[in-house]
């Protein structure tokens, strides 16, 4: 809440805080007959085409009223749009006011005056002057002028004049005083590096607050003070101010190329081993050994569910994640667990076969209850369709149903499985997954383009989170040709789980602006261009090679060399890999049948 008191021509506003009335501002105002100036001529200078496309300023769409600018020595000529209405316009139009400060060049000023500092960069501080002659313009094109004013005071507070000018006549004049504060290590990163990081939360070799080495990471304490001037920076940026985890973050960050405020909670399957140790004016982090897949989550939930955890399905099913998938990558980690208890509909890109069946064992757990992917029916008789069958055909087993088939090419039928869906999401028994395009991929770098609003509706209509799902890293840059059942080359996949979109989001849009919303979240996760992980080529050539020998299909040769190169096999799955087992007994014609299944003699 804001208040004001005027005594003769000073005006002091105040403003309301949790320990009382705060005075924050102070100023005299005459309002007396006044001719305007003169407009200042235009300057000649550097045309700079696009001020928002180079890092520079950091503004939203809202605020982009520059339509051209001309920066020269000492001042700028900027072209401005009045009749922008983004931003609430009010008596004086501060959208229009404060793109005045976007021809300033606030991180280089030295090319102003040789007296500012180069490492620092000035923000906007105060204002000593400001006259009107008239009403400010809520249309057509403005002129405004900015010229270099000296200092007020000391070099730290350099002051510029500036006039606002519509039909050759100065409507508005001000004269603006900033402050300068150390750029610190951030700040003096290149301008789009620098957008990059702070404003899109994505990953910048080079950019960080330490010293990044091979093996250890060293932030000095200085820095972090000279970073934190205005409180909150940092927090903002890592989410924590606290030195010991900055360091910590940015170590990890070098290591997976992630932005370090998703971690450590963004990879919950990712382990980077390090130690922390902090000293007096800096905080040193070591690395302490290879970053690693952690399936302990996993493991726990799902020997939970099943009431055993050393079994063929989990030795099978966790050997191909750790091959097969590289990370798992949680958007906003807090954001996901808010909607724990409750049903979710992931709505999801589609690469290759096997991410169908991995994802869902690794999206359990995060959720809270078994994720169920939607596959097409042929699908059911595929090898995918036959692992399925075997799993959880196993005596005394449960099944979470973690895929279900369903013709995509029966229409007559989609009402009946909108149905059956909306009764498991409200019975709120388990999450459900849905490839939107229905089919594979043949290329990484084509986005995901056409989605049936079906699915929006149901979230909708059963109050259900929709959450974008990205896969990436398994598919060629040029099309390969036909749909892959595992990444190419053998090598791994990234899923990204992105931030829930919540029932009260969607039910305000119209269906166009629902889909287009879902499919910008979905495109807009990971790299923003994909590209093919590395592959497994000694892996692929040992498949390759038992391929020759035996006959086997890809799909059964994956499998074997899978279970044949695990650290720790349970003596179920010894006995498949050996046929060892007693086929009279329930347990051994279960392996039996799997054993036939893969083409173990």
């Amino acid at each position: 809440t804001l208040r004001t008191t005027r005594e003769g021509d000073r005006i002091r506003l105040f403003a309301s805080t949790p320990e009382g009335e705060e005075e924050v501002a102070i100023a005299r105002v005459a309002a007396e007959a006044a001719t305007a100036p003169e407009p200042w001529p235009s300057l000649e200078g550097e045309r700079i085409e696009d001020p928002y496309a180079d890092g520079v300023l950091f503004h939203g769409p809202a605020f982009q009223l520059v339509t051209s600018l001309v920066r020269a020595s000492g001042g700028a000529s900027l072209m401005l749009d009045a009749g922008r209405r983004d931003v609430p316009l009010g008596r004086l139009h501060p959208a229009l006011l404060d793109a005045a400060t976007h021809g300033i060049p606030h991180d280089a000023l030295h090319t102003w005056s040789d007296r500012v500092d180069d490492t620092k960069v000035a923000y906007p501080a105060m204002v000593t002057e400001v006259d009107w002659w008239g009403p400010t313009p809520t249309s057509g094109s403005v002129r405004c002028e900015v010229r270099f004013d000296g200092f007020h005071g000391s070099t730290d507070f350099p002051a510029f004049r500036v006039q606002w000018i519509q039909e050759r006549r100065v409507f508005a004049a001000l004269r603006l005083v900033e402050a300068c504060f150390p750029k610190g290590p951030l700040g003096q990163a290149a301008p789009q590096d620098r957008a990059a990081f702070l404003r899109d939360r994505s990953w910048v070799s080079g950019v960080s607050l330490s010293e990044l080495g091979p093996t250890e990471t060293r932030l000095d304490l200085a820095d972090v003070r000279r970073s934190d001037w205005l409180p909150g920076t940092l927090q903002g940026v890592y989410g924590t101010s606290e030195p010991a985890q900055i360091a910590l973050k940015e170590h990890q960050a070098a290591r997976v190329s992630l932005h370090p405020a998703l971690l450590p909670e963004g990879l919950p399957y990712t382990r980077v081993p390090a130690t922390v140790t902090e000293a007096e004016d800096h905080v040193l982090v070591e690395q302490a050994g290879p970053v690693q897949m952690d399936l302990t989550l996993v493991e726990k939930f799902w020997g939970k569910w099943f009431g055993q955890e050393h079994w063929p399905v989990a030795d099978l099913y966790y050997g191909l994640i750790r091959r097969f998938v590289r990370r798992v990558v949680v958007e906003d980690r807090a954001a996901l667990e808010a909607t724990a208890g409750r049903p979710l509909l992931l709505l999801a890109n589609h690469q290759t076969m096997l991410e169908s069946l991995w994802f869902s064992v690794l999206a359990g757990p995060l959720v809270g209850r078994p994720v169920m992917t939607l596959a097409k029916a042929e699908h059911r008789t595929s090898w995918l369709g036959n692992l399925i069958h075997w799993s959880f055909s196993q005596p005394d087993i449960q099944d979470p149903e973690l895929i279900r088939f369903f013709d995509r090419s029966d229409r007559a039928a989609l009402p009946g499985i909108l149905q059956g869906l909306a009764q498991d999401l409200s019975a709120g028994s388990r999450s459900i997954m849905v490839h939107v395009e229905g089919t594979r991929s043949l290329d990484c770098r084509t986005p995901v383009q056409k989605m049936t609003g079906a699915w929006l509706d149901l979230a909708v209509a059963t109050d259900v989170a929709v959450v974008p799902v990205r896969f990436t890293g398994g598919l060629p840059v040029e099309s390969a040709g036909q749909r892959l059942d595992f990444p190419v080359a053998m090598g791994q996949q990234d899923a990204w789980i992105g931030r829930p979109l919540l029932p009260a989001e969607l039910e305000g849009l119209n269906y166009g602006d629902r889909k287009a919303l879902t499919l910008e979240r979905l495109n807009g996760l990971g790299p923003a261009q994909d590209n093919p992980l590395p592959g497994d080529l000694d892996f692929a050539g040992r498949v390759e090679d038992q391929a020759l020998k035996t006959g086997m299909n890809l799909a059964q040769t994956v499998l074997t060399r899978v279970l044949a190169e695990l650290d720790d096999p349970c003596e179920d799955t010894l006995a498949i890999l050996s046929g060892e087992f007693d086929p009279q007994t329930a347990q051994g014609a279960w392996l039996a049948e799997f054993a036939q299944w893969l083409g173990i003699r």
